[in-house]
């Protein structure tokens, strides 16, 4: 064997981040695009990172009177 993978590995760097209060996210959120302050939303609801939800393509959506479970799939109602 030629390579050892199993050797350690370089730490990535760790990130820097700075927990904003309620009234900070409020104030994001009501000044922020309509897909973007959906995505915040869906974040909270869903604990998805909003990069994720923001990038998703939303096609056949169904506009439904209450949250359901059908084919193993969550629909949320909105």
């Amino acid at each position: 064997m030629v390579t050892n993978y199993v050797t350690k590995r370089r730490k990535k760097p760790t990130k820097d981040r700075i927990k904003i209060d309620i009234d900070n996210y409020k104030a994001m959120l009501t000044s922020a695009e309509h897909y973007l302050s959906t995505a915040m939303r869906l974040a909270l609801q869903t604990t998805h990172a909003i990069n994720e939800i923001s990038s998703a393509k939303y096609n056949d959506c169904a506009w439904l009177k209450k949250t359901t479970l059908q084919d193993a799939y969550l629909y949320l109602v909105r």
